[in-house]
Order: C-alpha cells, then structure tokens, then sequence
C-alpha cells in the first residue's frame, strides 16, 4: 500500500513537470527562446528522472538502479533554471543551451547504465549527500527568483519563488529522516509538499 501511493505521488509529479517541459518547448517554437529552450530540457530531465524514482520501486525493474537518473535528473534539471534565471546575454544563452544538451545526453546515458550502477536505497550517506545538493540547488533558485520577485514583481516570478520553496523543503524533509533528527516520521510528507512545488511550476508557465 505505502509503494503504490509513494508511486502515485511521483508519478503526479513527475507529470507535472512533463507538462511544464513541453509547455516551454511549445512557446520556444513560437519564440525561438533560448531560455524557454533551456527550461523545457531541464524539466523533462527532471520529469523522466521523478518517474524513474517511481519506476525504481516496482518489482520487475527493481534490479534497476533508477535511482541514479533520479537524482541526476532532478539535480541538473532544477540547476539548469537556477543557471537560465542568472544569464544575461544571447551568447551566454547559446553556451548555457549547448550545455544543456550536452546534460540531457549525459542524462540519457544515466539511465542505459542503470542496470549495472550500484543501488543507492539503503546507503543513507549517498541518499543524504544527495538530497543535500538537491537542497541546495532549489534553495538557489528560491533565493534569485524571490530577488526578482521583490525587483519587479511579477506572478511567474512569485510562483516559480513559492514552488522552489516547497519543493527545497521537501528535500530537506527526506534529510531530516533520513538521519533520524526527529522522532515523528510522517510518510510522504516530502512527497506531497514536492508536488505542490512541482505543480506551482506547471501553472507558472501556463499562466505565463
């Protein structure tokens, strides 16, 4: 019961984010956007890596080691926005864009390899170290959007600030009981404030 509803609460988010994904591409058709471009490699990395955590807990690939594209998807993918929110020029745009495909690729290999990758599931060092990043990265992205929130004011700007701040909480939650810092250990918490974060991100590029 506990494996299908942790599936079900990443498979709604890992949606989310496809969605995301392919609502940037779609306005990078319209736009030629290098940055629209960049969003929408980040999150269908993200989006493919949060299915294959839900892919990683189902029996006949668990000899899988999905983990892996998990947290290197979801790592690179929210990296890649933090690194597209702070580019300024078309230059920078194009190296950033070229980086990213590189990323995807890398991504893409991830997942070919898994099978032969060492399982990370019952290595709390490697789940914390990882979550940490995770942390870190969504904490950056919370930082410089709400610095352009408080500069122009803007509702993508807002949303995209409260998403990371939800979804940054939501790692930090996994640390938290990973190590054990706290005696009340409330299953998919992390899970559910994760989504949030993730479909605050779906209605800010559907809202624009």
């Amino acid at each position: 019961m506990d494996i299908s509803v942790n599936n079900m609460l990443l498979f709604v988010t890992g949606l989310c984010c496809f969605g995301t994904g392919v609502t940037a591409f779609r306005r990078y058709s319209m736009t030629q956007s290098e940055r629209l471009f960049i969003v929408g490699i980040a999150m269908i990395m993200a989006a493919i890596g949060i299915i294959c955590g839900a892919l990683d807990r189902i029996f006949p690939l668990s000899p899988y080691a999905l983990e892996w594209p998990w947290y290197f998807g979801t790592s690179i993918g929210y990296f890649l926005l933090f690194l597209s929110s702070i580019m300024n020029s078309v230059e920078q745009f194009r190296i950033l864009k070229r980086w990213s495909i590189v990323a995807a690729a890398v991504f893409v290999i991830s997942v070919a390899l898994s099978a032969g990758l060492p399982h990370l599931d019952d290595n709390r060092s490697a789940i914390v170290a990882f979550n940490v990043l995770r942390t870190i990265i969504c904490s950056l992205v919370f930082f410089r959007y709400l610095m352009l929130y408080t500069s122009k004011g803007t509702r993508f700007s807002l949303l995209f600030c409260l998403a990371f701040l939800f979804i940054g909480i939501g790692y930090f939650i996994i640390v938290v009981q990973t190590l054990e810092a706290v005696e009340l250990q409330l299953p998919f918490i992390d899970l559910m404030i994760r989504a949030i974060g993730d479909a605050l991100l779906f209605v800010a590029f559907v809202l624009g």
